[in-house]
């Protein structure tokens, strides 16, 4: 359908869906805010993005468009003009910029896009007013400063990323809401989904100096099977690695257990059960891959490896905790882990030599009359847990 205005010679279009809906837009709405066709190539009023990895995959058209969105998401305004574009251009610009920019809120996941002559406008719509907008990023953004005021007194990248890691896995819970999906929902209200984990630890390594962006694919699990699902890329001492923080995240079945199964994975490791990955950066180091930085990759199983496994196991409870992780690059090693820790239930079994060591330690904090496995064939991946004992 079109629709003439007599006094304007260009015909006013709107351009088919761009995220979820699209409607018509009445010119009389419109008028007051189409005067010049020019577009800012800079970000203004000292604001920078918090992260430009998405915005850096545009072309300059994309670019243009980009700027202008953020230019005045966060001031709420109703109508953006940006450069005319298709619709699957304008969809890279709408989530490069949501997802450069985790402490933007108030974004719908829907927008109207109308053609007028030169240039384009496009309707925002909001999920709160912007007082309440402002009121919510700012109660996210003064927890983010609190925890990264923690982190930046570590100095090791690695470790400071480890901390918010865990940070973010024991005080938040998979679960649906309406923020569940923003890192307000998973900082400052403990529930969220893949993206709203995604977003919180984005924020908070951007704060805290570690680079880090966001890439959206396809998680497969036998329990949930193929899912639209969304992790990190983090860049750790300059080389970037996989990090999957709701797939690290204690399920209930296991306690408060946080996992580090998908802390700084590669490429190849990650393709084991994600795919259609939507950022083609290949993760090829290992340096800081929690396993190899901790001493927990194994290439054989042997006496010494049960003796590495005694060691720091003893620090872990030492430490509060009251379990391990280690993992095999063999399947041989694996194999052999789980037949000798796992299957051996006999009193001379490496499990109980495990145990000897623990209660040769006299530390308190856990029950060893009480011990459960996890384990994954497909990563060759072993986790001992223990009860702690209830004060």
């Amino acid at each position: 359908m079109k629709k003439f205005i007599a006094a304007i010679i260009s015909i006013v279009i709107v351009i088919a869906t761009v995220v979820v809906s699209c409607a018509y837009i009445g010119f009389d709405k419109i008028a007051a805010a189409v005067s010049v066709f020019g577009f800012s190539s800079d970000f203004k009023d000292g604001k920078k993005p918090l992260s430009t990895k998405s915005f850096e995959l545009l072309n300059d058209k994309e670019k243009l468009a980009y700027i202008a969105v953020f230019n005045n998401a966060d001031k709420h305004k109703k109508y953006i003009k940006v450069p005319c574009m298709s619709n699957t251009e304008f969809n890279r610009v709408f989530f490069a910029v949501k997802n450069d920019n985790p402490d933007l809120l108030c974004f719908s996941d829907s927008c109207n896009m109308i053609s007028f002559s030169s240039s384009c406008l496009i309707e925002m719509n909001y999920r709160f007013e912007k007082e309440e907008c402002d009121k919510k990023r700012q109660q996210m953004l003064d927890k983010a400063n609190e925890i990264v005021s923690s982190a930046n007194k570590i100095e090791d990248e690695f470790e400071r990323e480890l901390f918010i890691h865990d940070y973010i896995a024991s005080s938040c819970e998979y679960e649906i809401s309406d923020n569940s999906s923003s890192a307000y929902g998973c900082l400052i209200e403990g529930k969220a989904v893949c993206s709203g984990y995604s977003r919180a630890l984005m924020l908070l390594l951007e704060y805290s100096g570690i680079e880090s962006t966001l890439i959206s694919g396809i998680g497969e699990s036998e329990q949930y099977g193929s899912e639209n699902h969304m992790w990190n890329i983090v860049w750790i001492d300059g080389k970037p690695y996989n990090v999957d923080m709701t797939w690290d995240d204690p399920k209930s079945d296991l306690g408060d257990i946080v996992s580090h199964l998908y802390f700084n994975v590669s490429t190849e490791d990650i393709l084991l059960d994600h795919r259609d990955l939507s950022l083609e950066t290949d993760c090829v180091d290992n340096e800081a891959n929690y396993f190899v930085r901790e001493g927990l990759l194994f290439d054989k199983y042997n006496s010494d490896t049960v003796k590495t496994i005694q060691k720091s196991l003893t620090e872990n409870v030492n430490g509060g905790l009251n379990y391990i992780e280690i993992i095999f690059s063999s399947d041989s090693a694996y194999n052999s882990a789980v037949s000798s820790i796992i299957d051996n239930s006999s009193p001379y079994s490496d499990m109980y030599k495990i145990i000897d060591s623990l209660e040769a330690s006299d530390n308190d904090n856990i029950d060893t009359s009480h011990i459960n496995f996890a384990k994954d064939d497909n990563k060759k991946y072993l986790r001992i847990m223990f009860d702690s004992h209830q004060n």
